[in-house]
C-alpha cells in the first residue's frame, strides 16, 4: 500500500474555488500520481465520490537548457467554481496518492464551508449532542449563532444541580412543583450561558397547569 499524504488544508478562494494543499506522501516519487476526487449527492442514502483530476511527474526544460527533469507531482490543486453558478455551501475532498507500482494509499478526506456572512461568528464549535454529518465530518455549528446558544439553554434547564458529578453547580435547582421560582431558573440559566440573555417567565394555561418560557437571544439580538 502506498502512504498517505498528510497536511491537508482547504481553503474557501470567493469567486474563484477551492485551494488545496497537502504535504507529500513520504514514498512519493516521480512515478508517483495524486488523484483527487469529490464528494456529490452528499444527502444521499449511498454518496459518491467523482474523480476531479489527477495530477502526475512533471517534465521541464529550463530556459537554453538541452536537456529535460522530471519532477514529483506538486502538492496543492485549484478546484474553481463553475462560472455562471452559484457555489454550494459545502464541498469534500479525498486524495489518493498511488505509487509507482500503482499500489493506491488510503484516501484523505477534507471538508470546507462557505465562510459565514455574518463577521462576529468565531472558529465553529461541536454540537451539544456529537453526531456525524453525510461527509463523515463531526457536526458542528457556527459559535455564538442562536442555534449552539438554545442548545446550551436546553442542556441547563435539563440538568438538575447536582446531576453531574465533575461540575456539580451545573444545572437550575430541583425545586417542587409548588415552589417553581423563575428567577432563580433564569438566574441559573445566565449564569451558565451568558449570552443567552434569557427571560424566564411563569405562565399558567387555562386548567392552572403552570409552564416555563425561556427566552433568549443571540449575539444579533434574534429571538
Amino acid at each position: 500500500m502506498a502512504d498517505q499524504i498528510t497536511g491537508l488544508t482547504a481553503s474557501w478562494l470567493p469567486n474563484q474555488g477551492i485551494q488545496l494543499n497537502w504535504t507529500a506522501a513520504e514514498d512519493v516519487t516521480t512515478g508517483s500520481s495524486y488523484q483527487i476526487y469529490i464528494l456529490q449527492d452528499a444527502d444521499q442514502s449511498f454518496p459518491t465520490w467523482y474523480p476531479v483530476i489527477t495530477l502526475s511527474s512533471n517534465i521541464t526544460r529550463g530556459i537554453d537548457a538541452t536537456v529535460y527533469s522530471i519532477s514529483n507531482p506538486v502538492t496543492s490543486y485549484l478546484y474553481p467554481f463553475q462560472a455562471g453558478t452559484t457555489p454550494k455551501s459545502s464541498y469534500a475532498f479525498n486524495i489518493v496518492h498511488v505509487d509507482n507500482t500503482g499500489a493506491s494509499s488510503i484516501p484523505t478526506t477534507i471538508s470546507v464551508y462557505q465562510s459565514s456572512p455574518i463577521s462576529v461568528y468565531g472558529p465553529p464549535h461541536f454540537k451539544t449532542v456529537i453526531d456525524v454529518d453525510s461527509y463523515g465530518q463531526f457536526s458542528v455549528v457556527p459559535q455564538d449563532s442562536y442555534e449552539e446558544i438554545s442548545a446550551n439553554v436546553s442542556v441547563i434547564l435539563g440538568t438538575d444541580v447536582g446531576g453531574r458529578p465533575t461540575v456539580p453547580g451545573f444545572g437550575i435547582p430541583d425545586l417542587p412543583l409548588t415552589e417553581i421560582n423563575a428567577m432563580k431558573i433564569q438566574s441559573a440559566v445566565n449564569n451558565w450561558e451568558p449570552r443567552a440573555n434569557a427571560k424566564v417567565t411563569l405562565n399558567y394555561d387555562n386548567e392552572n397547569n403552570a409552564y416555563i418560557n425561556v427566552s433568549i437571544k443571540d449575539s444579533q439580538g434574534a429571538s
